[in-house]
């Protein structure tokens, strides 16, 4: 797994997880406001990286990995984690693990453990990995699901980074797939999660607080101190995909809060 390390003159270390199904070069003109103020780390998921022909494997693995990679580079803490959907999953994971102490975490959308019997895990996972085959069949049937006039990031060349998206979805290896799916809604974690000293914000867009209410009820019963926040008719990944100035200053105004106190 490769990991990239951007503004490493800045003291304060972020640990950036991206979202399943997508390339961490689409998140880069967030990482690159980001680097203003952070020394901002990514690691790029197995099976997502485009430089390097492997297979996603589990959350576990890759908090594992990404856990090792920070240790052996002496990033002994952290002032902040990221993570979108999975990356989101990974956020808890590695939390959970308190391995690494962490200042403050930002759960964007985060996918929690299933709480059903192994064989309707399997019915979902079936399911959604089906879901995603369809999607990536043809361009104009991920248009149906994926607005480009929704989904291109408001700095960018609409057409050519909207088929970017396609073209990466498609070129997913279906092991990659079946993992992801399989692993983000099925990932170990203790019961209850082991009380943090992190502070931590759950986030979620309004238009999809329906496919979060499980998760958003998990991450309440479960993790103690969270906090949520809604954004206004946003869907999930949004915010951080699509409008990077809001998304910055969005986290700005959480990671500085109170940071001279």
């Amino acid at each position: 797994m490769n990991v990239y390390e951007f503004g490493t003159e800045n003291q304060r270390k972020l640990l950036f997880f991206q979202g399943s199904c997508t390339c961490w070069k689409d998140y880069l003109p967030s990482i690159e406001l980001l680097v203003q103020q952070f020394h901002v780390i990514v690691p790029a998921m197995e099976g997502h990286d485009p430089t390097v022909k492997t297979n996603f494997v589990s959350v576990e693995k890759t908090v594992s990995d990404t856990t090792q990679y920070l240790l052996e580079h002496g990033h002994t803490s952290l002032y902040a984690v990221y993570g979108l959907s999975m990356g989101g999953s990974m956020v808890l994971r590695l939390l959970a693990e308190q391995r690494i102490p962490v200042k403050k975490a930002i759960l964007d959308g985060a996918i929690t453990p299933y709480e059903f019997p192994h064989w309707f895990t399997r019915l979902i996972l079936l399911r959604d990995y089906l879901m995603i085959q369809f999607l990536r069949s043809n361009i104009f049937i991920f248009r149906l699901f994926f607005d480009p006039k929704r989904w291109a990031a408001e700095c960018s060349d609409t057409e050519a980074d909207y088929k970017a998206m396609f073209d990466f979805l498609k070129g997913l290896s279906r092991k990659t797939i079946w993992h992801v799916f399989d692993s983000a809604n099925n990932y170990d974690m203790p019961i209850p999660m082991p009380e943090p000293s992190t502070e931590i914000r759950y986030w979620y867009g309004s238009l999809e607080r329906k496919s979060r209410k499980r998760d958003i009820r998990w991450m309440q019963k479960y993790v103690a101190g969270v906090q949520m926040r809604e954004f206004p008719d946003m869907e999930h990944g949004e915010l951080v995909l699509v409008h990077p100035d809001r998304f910055y200053e969005t986290v700005i105004e959480f990671l500085n809060y109170n940071e001279k106190e």
